[in-house]
């Protein structure tokens, strides 16, 4: 069983996000991706919604395949990245919309 941490975001018409997961049964590395994000508090928490769940697979595919919610997401493997389009969503528009 994987463990997934996703935030997710949308801005205008452009859904997007950033996607964790392990599988150590712990969680101890969610938590420390919950940190790393916690870190950056130049992005308020109100620009992305926060969400965890588990499936069978690692892949974002696999989140998507199990909720519907996500299907339209763009996936941002990178978690300053995802930050980063929050913070300034016109990046955002100017690399997919």
């Amino acid at each position: 069983m994987f463990t997934h941490l996703i935030l997710y975001a949308r801005y205008e018409h452009i859904s997007f996000a950033y996607h964790f997961s392990s599988a150590d049964s712990t969680a101890q590395p969610v938590m420390d991706e919950i940190d790393r994000l916690l870190a950056r508090k130049d992005v308020p928490g109100y620009a992305y919604s926060v969400h965890g769940l588990g499936t069978d697979e690692a892949s974002f595919a696999s989140v998507q395949h199990m909720d519907p919610y996500f299907q339209s997401a763009r996936e941002i493997a990178d978690l300053d990245q995802f930050l980063d389009y929050c913070k300034y969503p016109d990046q955002l528009v100017a690399q997919f919309g």
